[in-house]
């Protein structure tokens, strides 16, 4: 790793075994790595689920599906308003999934 280039998440990365695998496969991996309980790890990957989805609505086979990696802070304070006006989250959950998604991206 060149200490002048910022880092980036390990999920940005192909280490080897997880070239060609799924993004929610890749951060259920790097949760696990990192010792985080079950429940954690199912709440993380579903909140990463309906952010696709949430970019992603109406996908049908021959749509193509936005990759994370090609979203960026609008996207993701999109879908933050998007749960805080019409789902009602409450607002540690808009905390936690603004630093997760931090750590996701690249």
């Amino acid at each position: 790793m060149n200490p002048n280039q910022p880092p980036t998440s390990s999920l940005a990365k192909h280490p080897e075994g997880t070239k060609g695998k799924k993004l929610l496969d890749q951060l259920s991996d790097q949760l696990r790595i990192k010792h985080y309980s079950l429940r954690t790890e199912h709440s993380y990957t579903s909140w990463a689920r309906q952010y696709i989805l949430f970019h992603n609505p109406g996908l049908s086979p021959s749509n193509v599906k936005r990759h994370p990696r090609d979203m960026g802070a609008n996207e993701i304070n999109a879908f933050i308003s998007h749960l805080a006006l019409e789902k009602k989250v409450a607002a540690s959950t808009h905390t936690v999934l603004a630093v997760g998604a931090r750590g996701i991206k690249p």
